[in-house]
C-alpha cells in the first residue's frame, strides 16, 4: 500500500505542477533495548526491499552529534524516506477534486446521518441525500456513528509532534541534512516525532492496534467508514481513498482488508449496541 501511495502522490504532484513530496530526507527511529518497535520497523523495511542502517548509540552520536542517547539505545536510519507537505497536499487534493467534478462544501458541518436508501445527511446549512455515503470525520467519527448503533474504539494518538528552536539556527534543518526522527522510548508509551517546522500536522484519533478502519457499516452497507488514521494515515491517503471508493461502488478492494475490518474489535461497543 505504501508503494502504491508513493506512486499516486507523484501523479498528483505532477498534475499540480508543484512540489508536494520532498524525497530522501531520511528517517531515523530510536528505541531503548529490547527495541521491539525497531524490530517491526526493520522487518517492514526488509519486506519492502528498502536499504537501512542499524546504528548503536555511539554511532548515532557520531552521525548526529546534536543528539545524545544512553548506551542501551539503538537507531535505524532509512535514508530514502521523504516528507509530504501536508497543507499543500490538502489544497491540491481539493482543487483536483473540484476539477474532476466534485462539489466542495467547505465550512458546512454534518450534524446527523439518517440511514436508508437514499441516506439523508443533515448539515448546518442544508439537507442532502445520496445512495452511498463515505464517512471520514476524524475525531468526530463517533458523534455521527453513535446514533447509527456503533462506536469505534478510537483513542487519542500516542504520538507527539515537537517543534523547537535550536541554539544554533539551522542545526536540525533539511538543508543541514538532519533527517526526521521517531523516538519510541518516551515515557507513558508516548512516541515522539521530530519533523521540519514548515508544516503543522494535526494528530487526531487512532485505534488500539494503530491500524485504520476501512469498512462498511455492519448494518447499513451503503454507509462506508474511514477512521483512526492518526499519526501515519496521511501518507496513505490516496490509497485509503481508493479503497473507500471501491467499497462504496461495490467493487472488490485491491488489498487485503482483514486488518481494517470493524469486526476485529471483539470487545468494542458495536457488538453490544442494538443494531
Amino acid at each position: 500500500m505504501v508503494g502504491d501511495a508513493n506512486k499516486m502522490w507523484k501523479t498528483i504532484e505532477a498534475k499540480a505542477q508543484q512540489e508536494l513530496l520532498i524525497p530522501n530526507v531520511g528517517m531515523f527511529s530510536v528505541e531503548a533495548a529490547p527495541g521491539e518497535k525497531l524490530k517491526e520497523i526493520v522487518k517492514s523495511l526488509v519486506d519492502a526491499g528498502e536499504a537501512f542502517q542499524v546504528l548503536s548509540s555511539e554511532e548515532l552520536k557520531k552521525r548526529f552529534p546534536e543528539l545524545s542517547y544512553p548506551p542501551h539505545y539503538t537507531g535505524v536510519l532509512e535514508q530514502s524516506a521523504g516528507i509530504l507537505k501536508a497543507d499543500k497536499c490538502l489544497r491540491v487534493l481539493q482543487d483536483q477534486f473540484i476539477e474532476f467534478g466534485g462539489i466542495l462544501k467547505d465550512g458546512e458541518c454534518v450534524v446527523d446521518i439518517q440511514p436508508g436508501s437514499p441516506v439523508t445527511i443533515k448539515t448546518t446549512k442544508s439537507l442532502l441525500s445520496a445512495q452511498k455515503v463515505i464517512l471520514t470525520a476524524g475525531p468526530w467519527t463517533n458523534n455521527l456513528l453513535r446514533p447509527l448503533g456503533i462506536t469505534l474504539p478510537l483513542m487519542p494518538c500516542k504520538t507527539m509532534v515537537l517543534y523547537w528552536k535550536t541554539k544554533q539556527p539551522g542545526t536540525y534543518s533539511l538543508q543541514s541534512g538532519f533527517p526526521s526522527f521517531y523516538d519510541c522510548s518516551a515515557s507513558d508509551g508516548l512516541c515522539l516525532y521530530g519533523l521540519p517546522s514548515f508544516e503543522y500536522p494535526d494528530m487526531v484519533k487512532m485505534t488500539p492496534d494503530e491500524d485504520y478502519v476501512l469498512d462498511k457499516h455492519p448494518r447499513f452497507a451503503n454507509i462506508v467508514i474511514g477512521a483512526g488514521f492518526s499519526a501515519h494515515g496521511f501518507k496513505l491517503g490516496p490509497v485509503s481513498g481508493k479503497i473507500l471508493a471501491q467499497l462504496a461502488m461495490g467493487e472488490t478492494p485491491s488489498y487485503d482488508m482483514s486488518p481494517f475490518r470493524i469486526a476485529r474489535f471483539k470487545t468494542s461497543s458495536q457488538h453490544k449496541a442494538s443494531l
